[in-house]
């Protein structure tokens, strides 16, 4: 599940997870819109938040998949 204030960097790892084959929801549980929520705190567009479940991190290959996209599609904002 993917939530945050900053809706374009949410939307953008979004798209990159699911075009990686990855299953990406927004799930109205897990949104991470609070802006005392700690992904939201250090910038004035605030952050992203996972949830991810427990057989999605227990999955090696998965999770890894998952670290290199994020990775990748935040180094490019930087």
């Amino acid at each position: 599940f993917i939530g945050g204030l900053n809706k374009d960097l949410r939307k953008t790892l979004q798209k990159e997870l699911v075009n990686a084959s990855l299953n990406v929801s927004f799930l109205v549980k897990f949104k991470g819109t609070d802006e005392d929520n700690i992904c939201n705190r250090e910038t004035p567009q605030g952050g992203v938040q996972f949830e991810l479940t427990a057989s999605f991190r227990n999955d090696a290959k998965l999770r890894n998949r998952f670290i290199q996209v994020v990775r990748e599609n935040l180094s490019a904002k930087l």
